[in-house]
């Protein structure tokens, strides 16, 4: 195992860069989907997906039991496997989609909303749609193959913007957010299966018998999962369940939007590298190589995360009525509540694939118990000051379990939160020099309202990144050399082949 270990640390890193590369120019061009749609549709059409958005969303939670992390974390995978992956989750996508529609009176009746109960329908196709990806999405992401995984995003992100952009052109309303959800499940589906290692005949041939013993075998890993993500659910949507319903639509338009820049470093950085931490920590043996790994891994996360997420705080003003308009102003203070807590959060998020890769779902599964009840209670309060209000506690909860949730899970491969901390370091100090520097540009060279909006984003930027390369470069001098190092080893690496 140890020599076979750089050539798959290589190959992690190719494919952090593909991932990263592919989420990057994926989510720039959902930045300006979401400003183009911003300028067509209402924030009432926002808010309603998004009120959906909280069912279809627990549906989800059981649309595969965990089998999707359970077909990576295997260290031999059977034919049989791939067989009881496809057909669990096809049978639960389907189930699924017949409990949605058969609720969607239910779900228009809990808003007050008779305008949801068709949308609701709609999506309801969208369930057994994703499970028909649930295996080559899987599988692309075990062997390292991110290149044709980000291929896969991109084509259907392409896809489902097209549909959106042609119905809001002509007045599709909230029927354009949810033609877009159905063509980019589908478009996933048939470019996943296209570029996958295995065929589709693959998951028909292997004998009954085996395949219910492997689909066994994938539910034993897979079960806590269901209860880990139920918990993580409630967490990341009472919020959009309680603003739904007590401050109506609107309100939770605003909220949606400023809750996409909190999510911009966690699918853009944290997830393009969490993608190849999971299966490149499950077939690393070696107890010290894991905790360099890791380490590595979230210093390259807070050295972009860090200055990102703040930097957008400071210009979030700018930065929404440039790319949305003057009619969004009021998801100026949440967007940047949610831009300091997304700092740390981009580095929560390598917590879960760091206990998965262990065999530790356990672990996981212990500190949501503890911290669900914590967020929720926390917004049911905040929600009584209205959305700026489940900003500030959403924020405040998150931010002060974040020291305890990383405590936790570092004692998995026995790394010391001094080690763990240590990482961090020269990307929180740049990065608190580079924000003291723009905060002062903004005050004495670039005035709010006094200068266009762009060419205050342009400014600030400049300034930031001079600030934070130059004091980044003085704390840690090793960091073009690691960059370096990075490149010499995407060069060595060796393409993957199925086993």
């Amino acid at each position: 195992m140890f020599s076979e270990a750089p050539t798959l640390l290589a190959r992690a890193a190719r494919g952090a860069l593909w991932s990263w590369g592919g989420q990057t120019l994926k989510h720039v061009a959902q930045l300006g989907l979401v400003a183009i749609l911003a300028r067509w549709l209402a924030p009432a059409d926002f808010g309603r997906v998004a009120m959906i958005g909280v069912v279809t969303g627990f549906l989800s939670l059981f649309s595969e039991w965990g089998i999707g992390p359970a077909l990576i974390q295997r260290r031999e995978l059977k034919r049989a496997h791939l067989a009881a992956a496809f057909w669990g989750s096809l049978t639960a996508g389907l189930a699924l989609g017949f409990l949605l529609a058969l609720g969607a009176p239910l779900v228009a009746a809990m808003y007050t909303d008779t305008a949801l109960r068709p949308l609701t329908v709609a999506l309801a196709l969208n369930f057994p749609v994703v499970a028909l990806a649930t295996v080559p999405i899987n599988l692309l992401q075990r062997e390292l193959h991110l290149e044709r995984l980000a291929l896969v995003e991109l084509l259907s992100l392409a896809v489902g913007g097209a549909v959106a952009v042609g119905l809001a052109l002509h007045g599709g309303g909230a029927w354009s957010l949810v033609a877009q959800t159905l063509a980019t499940s589908g478009a996933t589906a048939v470019a996943a299966w296209a570029l996958a290692p295995v065929r589709l005949q693959d998951a028909w041939e292997a004998p009954a018998p085996a395949v219910r013993e492997a689909f066994r075998d994938l539910l034993r890993f897979g079960r806590p999962l269901v209860g880990i993500n139920v918990l993580t659910y409630l967490t990341r949507n009472a919020d959009n369940a309680l603003i739904g319903r007590f401050l109506g639509a609107p309100a939770l338009g605003y909220y949606a939007l400023a809750y996409r820049l909190l999510l911009f470093p966690l699918q853009n950085i944290s997830w393009a590298l969490g993608r190849v931490l999971l299966p490149a920590l499950a077939r690393l043996s070696d107890p010290e190589r894991q905790r360099s790994t890791y380490r590595r891994v979230v210093e390259g996360i807070a050295l972009l995360a860090f200055p990102m997420m703040i930097g957008m705080a400071i210009v979030a003003p700018e930065l929404i009525r440039l790319l949305y308009g003057p009619q969004w102003e009021r998801a100026v203070f949440p967007a940047r509540i949610f831009c300091v807590l997304g700092a740390l959060q981009a580095i929560g998020t390598t917590i879960g694939p760091l206990c998965l890769s262990q065999g530790r779902p356990d672990v996981l599964l212990r500190w949501n118990l503890m911290f669900t009840p914590a967020v929720v209670g926390g917004i049911a309060l905040g929600v009584r000051w209205g959305l700026e209000g489940v900003a500030l506690a959403y924020a405040s909860v998150s931010g002060a379990a974040w020291y305890f949730s990383h405590a936790l899970a570092n004692r998995v491969i026995a790394l010391p939160m001094r080690t763990f901390l240590r990482a961090l370091a020269p990307a929180a100090v740049s990065t608190l020099v580079m924000a003291v520097g723009v905060i002062l540009a903004r005050v004495h060279l670039f005035p709010p309202r006094t200068w266009p909006p762009a060419l205050v984003l342009l400014g600030h930027v400049a300034i930031g990144v001079s600030l934070y390369a130059l004091t980044l470069r003085v704390l840690q001098p090793s960091a073009l050399r690691d960059l370096r190092e990075l490149v010499r080893a995407l060069r060595g690496g060796h393409s993957a082949s199925l086993g």
